[in-house]
């Protein structure tokens, strides 16, 4: 069993209104996308932050934890470039910024919400992991404030037995797992 991790809230709380980004507060608190989320939760329900407070720091779409998005299976990051296009549109190249055995999250791919898409998924050239297809969803469609990239949600619908075999070696090979156990205490 894994040991909760302790956080003082003033000390949480001061650096989510001093603005610190989730991927700065994860390391600094040393926690999970679940982990940074619960914590979250956890300072909404006791009144120590309001969701404005949440909410006015949530400037980009790669940089944000949804509390209200709780996971069955855990975010992965991957920790090299992965590249992910449109079958019908090759040209159309982006990457792979979030991948879950469910749905990837993608930079640089053109979607509408409920369209769905033949995704190709690859590492590199000269990588050991094979290129893949999915059938996926689009779920949502976002512009990142800062920079006006797209980023698109996709749920996967479809996915042959060996694609999800590459998939599963892809998340376990190339991605940090985000996922832990936390409790704020004061």
């Amino acid at each position: 069993m894994r040991s909760k991790k302790r956080i003082k809230i003033s000390d949480l709380v001061n650096d989510i209104r001093g603005g610190l980004s989730d991927i700065d507060l994860m390391v600094k608190y040393q926690l999970s996308v679940k982990g940074l989320q619960s914590a979250f939760r956890k300072l909404l329900d006791g009144n120590c932050v309001t969701r404005k407070d949440l909410d006015e720091r949530m400037s980009s779409y790669d940089d944000t934890i949804d509390i209200d998005d709780v996971r069955k299976f855990p975010r992965n990051v991957p920790a090299v470039p992965i590249t992910i296009y449109d079958t019908e549109r090759p040209d159309a190249v982006g990457t792979l910024w979030d991948i879950t055995e469910t749905g990837v999250g993608a930079r640089g791919i053109e979607a509408a919400v409920d369209q769905i898409k033949t995704l190709a998924i690859m590492v590199g050239k000269f990588s050991e992991f094979d290129p893949f297809e999915i059938e996926a969803k689009c779920r949502w469609v976002r512009r990142s404030r800062h920079d006006g990239e797209l980023a698109t949600g996709f749920e996967i619908t479809n996915i042959s037995e060996e694609s999800l075999r590459r998939l599963r070696e892809l998340i376990s090979g190339l991605t940090l797992e985000t996922d832990s156990n936390v409790i704020v205490r004061p």
